[in-house]
């Protein structure tokens, strides 16, 4: 497990990322911005495990408490599906 940015780049960098390509996206403004939308979401939904949904950025669903995958997949179409 990666235990430092280092060490994620450096699995990137493995899989044939080139490490300035790397480095200009993990500090670029888009990035930051995307995980500091998912903060504000992760912390407006009160999540504290995973797997856990969000749809339509209302509706939390967790897999545990659906039951089922094949349900969870119907139940997520549809949310998606509803107007």
């Amino acid at each position: 497990m990666p235990g430092s940015l280092d060490d994620i780049k450096a699995i990137f960098v493995s899989e044939g990322v080139e490490a300035k390509a790397f480095d200009g996206v993990i500090n670029s403004f888009a990035l930051n911005g995307m995980v500091a939308q998912y903060d504000k979401a992760t912390e407006r939904f009160n999540v504290r495990g995973t797997p856990t949904i969000v749809v339509k950025d209302k509706y939390q669903l967790n897999m545990s408490e659906i039951g089922s995958e094949e349900r969870f997949f119907r139940v997520v179409e549809y949310l998606l599906s509803a107007g």
